[in-house]
């Protein structure tokens, strides 16, 4: 489609901003944008400005990743040690 082909670079753009740079995140909610504006591409097409709208779809589905739990989670290059005790460890007994 067209209109994809045109609107992917600007909509990375956006999205890189929106993400902070994670350039894999942003490439996944542009896919994820480009393919809600396909399946109702019928009712956008219609639109005054579609590129607009595409934009108002992308903030809101970088918003729905964020208020995912997942999307809290980070990952890291170091592991805790192995035995190290957690304030909800049971095996420490209060006496």
């Amino acid at each position: 489609m067209a209109f994809s082909a045109a609107r992917s670079a600007p909509l990375f753009r956006s999205a890189c901003v929106l993400i902070s740079g994670d350039v894999h995140l942003a490439e996944h909610l542009v896919q994820d944008t480009l393919g809600r504006m396909h399946a109702n591409w019928r009712k956008i097409a219609q639109m005054d400005d579609p590129a607009a709208y595409t934009h108002t779809v992308l903030v809101r589905t970088y918003l729905s990743y964020r208020h995912r739990r997942s999307s809290s989670e980070r990952p890291t290059d170091t592991l805790p040690e192995s035995g190290a005790a957690t304030e909800h460890d049971a095996s420490e007994v209060p006496s």
